[in-house]
């Protein structure tokens, strides 16, 4: 039987208000639905910049850990979604949602949680962030084998390198940059 995992609906809506607010100008945020090629293309590299924020993020917790990232595959939140079965939607969804926010582990202006399983451990997760500060948070969820609910099992927090701000070009100063480039 194929193992389902996880993570949850709810976290989307922490994990989209959480990545480094503080430090993304409004209008650096990607296009909802882009109409334009430029905004098509800017999205592009708005995303681009995005995850290689947050691969270096995810890469310095792994390493303040003693963790090989390579050993683990990354998922995003909501591709874990259309995977869970009801019942770990809503446990685990509600233990994460519950443990990262509601009890201040995941603040405002923290990057956006990576969620990480390792090959043949699919009743763990990890949970991966950096904080505004530069602190790197690793959760533990563990799923008890007999009861099949989710609940964490570990919360580490070390110091990590404090990363830049994350620096997007405006759609306008893009485009022209891309028309100079021609």
């Amino acid at each position: 039987m194929k193992k389902k995992f996880t993570v949850i609906f709810s976290l989307a809506l922490i994990g989209a208000s959480c990545f480094m607010i503080s430090d993304i100008h409004a209008d650096q945020v990607a296009f909802d639905a882009p109409r334009t090629l430029e905004e098509k293309e800017w999205s592009a590299y708005a995303e681009s910049e995005v995850k290689d924020y947050l691969t270096a993020s995810y890469n310095d917790v792994f390493k303040t850990f003693g963790l090989e990232i390579d050993e683990y595959s990354y998922y995003e939140r909501a591709k874990f979604i259309d995977s869970l079965d009801e019942k770990d939607r809503g446990n685990l969804g509600g233990i994460v949602s519950y443990t990262l926010a509601e009890s201040k582990i995941l603040k405002v202006g923290d990057t956006r949680p990576g969620f990480f399983i390792k090959p043949g451990k699919e009743d763990e997760i990890l949970v991966v962030f950096k904080s505004k500060n530069g602190d790197n948070h690793l959760c533990i969820f563990g799923k008890d084998l007999e009861t099949g609910n989710w609940k964490l099992t570990d919360n580490k927090v070390e110091e990590g390198k404090v990363q830049e701000k994350v620096e997007l070009k405006s759609l306008k100063q893009f485009t022209v940059e891309k028309l100079n480039a021609k």
